[in-house]
């Protein structure tokens, strides 16, 4: 017996639900994550994995899915999980908040925000779609999404700056040969570059994630 057939308490979550996906019966796999613990692990990704094929439907079928969702994410008691499954669930498309969960935002506490995390309020207008109206409410979740999508970016930036960096030091034969005008090596004139633009690419990943965190701060 297929385990989303037999009883959604058996078997890790992820499991079930992947089952009931393989088998196309998502009303199953709502099913499962309804009955199960909420916990911010396995519980997590399995409402991830139904939020993503919730996100592929349209009109009666896609409501008679996401409501249900939408119940479950409401009645979580711990405040934060239930804001960080809103804000999955809008990755995938899904608008899982009418103002219970998130706090409501407007346009200018975005170009606020942006201003104190140091980030270009110009991306938020572009991903956003936002229309320069200062008192006009925004997708908070969507906000959220944007702030970590570039943070995560720009920390994997850093991360190839510096082991660009690292790999470079390690040579122990280099083509540039000679000195730049400040008197070092051309090696360490450049060793110095990456690290620089490791540390810049960094600073602006840290203020991408301090943008999306303070949107969730109540």
């Amino acid at each position: 017996m297929s385990l989303c057939l037999a009883d959604p308490t058996l078997g890790r979550v992820t499991d079930v639900v992947r089952a009931c996906r393989e088998g196309e019966n998502l009303s199953g796999a709502v099913r499962v994550v309804r009955q199960r613990e909420p916990e911010w692990f396995r519980w997590r990704s399995a409402v991830r994995s139904v939020c993503w094929e919730t996100g592929k439907l349209f009109g009666r079928n896609r409501v008679r899915t996401e409501e249900p969702v939408r119940e479950m994410v409401l009645d979580l008691s711990d405040h934060s999980l239930r804001q960080e499954v809103v804000v999955d669930a809008r990755r995938y498309g899904m608008d899982l908040d009418r103002g219970e969960v998130l706090p409501m935002r407007t346009e200018g506490d975005l170009r606020r925000l942006a201003y104190l995390m140091g980030v270009p309020f110009e991306r938020l207008q572009r991903d956003l779609g936002l229309r320069g109206d200062f008192f006009a409410p925004v997708d908070t979740a969507a906000a959220v999404c944007v702030g970590r999508v570039y943070a995560r970016a720009h920390q994997r930036r850093a991360h190839r700056w510096s082991g660009a960096a690292e790999e470079l030091k390690q040579r122990s034969t280099v083509s540039c040969v000679g000195l730049s005008s400040s008197g070092v090596s051309m090696r360490d004139h450049h060793v110095g570059r990456y690290q620089e633009l490791a540390r810049i690419e960094s600073q602006v990943s840290t203020g991408w994630g301090a943008f999306a965190r303070t949107l969730l701060a109540g």
